[in-house]
């Protein structure tokens, strides 16, 4: 049964990334990282507001679960971290969701995954994960289930991004709330990741 905290995260959605609603029914492109047949949060929600979804699944297992489902546009297997060099790269998407999947990452890996989903994304980039500790091991026998990194908001505030939190930090289902609003690209953004830094006050 979903706890309180968990139930919170879509009206906390709702209330600070509107821009996420704002959709025209067939128009709008999604990139959904990590789902299967049981767990693909808010994806039913997002398919009704109109979203052509693309799924990026790292583990071909949860792939091959997901890939026939009607909601799913297409289907891609690979990491999120070559999202920017995966056939699924030569395009753009209006919005990419990487929801409770950075956690699963190494913490080194975080910044060079931002550059490369913001490379990809037209106008926004929302992700989710545990604030701070929240040990995972396998699940289902799938390695990329493990809890890599404990992430707070400072980890994404450093990038740019505006952030918000349910819960308290280290309790289970307590969740950080990452977003930006990128200005509205046809094309792939820059490759140069050090002028992206140096935008960022990083360099």
């Amino acid at each position: 049964m979903a706890t309180q905290l968990i139930m919170d995260r879509w009206p906390n959605l709702q209330r600070n990334v509107p821009e996420l609603f704002d959709v025209q029914p067939g128009s709008i492109d999604m990139l959904y990282i990590g789902a299967n047949r049981n767990r693909h949060h808010y994806m039913p929600e997002f398919y009704g507001l109109g979203y052509r979804i693309t799924l990026l699944e790292v583990w071909e297992p949860y792939l091959k679960g997901m890939e026939h489902k009607e909601m799913v546009f297409r289907a891609v297997l690979g990491d999120v971290r070559d999202a920017a060099t995966l056939s699924l790269g030569k395009r753009m998407f209006d919005v990419v969701f990487f929801w409770h999947g950075p956690e699963h990452l190494p913490h080194e890996d975080l910044e060079d995954t931002l550059f490369s989903l913001e490379r990809i994304s037209r106008s926004l980039v929302v992700l989710g994960c545990p604030w701070g500790k929240y040990p995972q091991g396998a699940v289902n026998g799938n390695p990329y289930e493990v809890h890599a990194s404990q992430l707070t908001p400072a980890d994404f505030q450093k990038y740019g991004y505006s952030v918000d939190t349910l819960g308290t930090r280290d309790v289970i289902d307590s969740n950080v709330l990452a977003w930006k609003v990128l200005p509205r690209r046809v094309r792939r953004r820059s490759g140069d990741k050090a002028a992206w830094l140096s935008n960022l006050g990083l360099t």
